[in-house]
């Protein structure tokens, strides 16, 4: 009968039948763990990299898409607003200038609460005479015009004398230096007066001898207005 002793003195544990881990086997498992720890923090950091990517680019789009929804980029082209705007001009335009709110729309919904009348409100204003503003006139063009407001609902505008009157009255334009106003149009011939309509606004280039405007396509719709007009971004400048 066999008897196994663990550490008696003078015999080897190998030799006792007793159990052993040298240096070299204990090396290779630290050395293993260590690479399996390793690999596992270069994993956690490669899904925390690519977290920030997808994080910072939905950010992007987010910013971007309420950035678009507040304002918008124009490059202008042609000379009809020349000499305020040049070809090539790059503007930033705010497209809610003229929100306007159709309060019988929200009537409508309510039970027993009847229309009276036209109900517009413009919380950031209506359009004013001189400002620039891009609009869609429908025409054959298919393109947005960039123009300014010189007649708003309800004003009388006609053309003599080589210049623009409202009401009766000479329009003070100082941003066409001078230049006379000549040149009829389909809609607006010289010597005749035309009532704008509500909800309408009637729109001309600065360049008054090389634009089409108002005086050939009528009054355009405060709807049809993408926006005003706020600054130059290219070359920057206010306007």
């Amino acid at each position: 009968m066999l008897t196994r002793h663990c550490g008696a003195i003078g015999y080897p544990l190998a030799q006792q039948g007793g159990y052993h881990f040298d240096e070299g086997t204990r090396t290779r498992m630290t050395t293993g763990s260590d690479e399996q720890a390793a690999g596992q923090q270069e994993q956690a950091r490669t899904r925390s990299a690519l977290r920030e990517i997808v994080q910072t680019l939905l950010t992007a789009v987010i910013i971007f898409v309420l950035i678009r929804s507040v304002v918008l980029t124009y490059r202008v082209e042609g000379t009809s607003m020349v000499p305020a705007l040049h070809p090539g001009q790059l503007l930033l335009v705010g497209r809610h200038a003229y929100l306007h709110v159709d309060i019988n729309g929200i009537l409508d919904a309510l039970p027993f609460v009847e229309r009276d009348g036209e109900r517009i409100v413009y919380p950031f204003g209506m359009p004013s005479r001189g400002d620039i503003v891009i609009v869609d006139a429908h025409d054959v063009s298919g393109k947005p015009y960039v123009k300014r407001v010189v007649g708003l609902p309800g004003d009388r505008v006609a053309i003599h004398d080589g210049a623009v009157y409202v009401n009766g009255e000479r329009l003070d334009e100082p941003y066409i230096h001078g230049i006379a106003t000549t040149r009829p149009g389909r809609y607006l011939r010289a010597g005749n007066e035309q009532v704008i309509p509500d909800g309408y606004v009637f729109v001309m280039g600065d360049n008054r001898s090389n634009s089409r405007d108002s005086r050939d396509f009528g009054p355009v719709p405060i709807s049809a207005i993408k926006g005003q007009v706020w600054l130059s971004l290219w070359p920057p400048g206010t306007l």
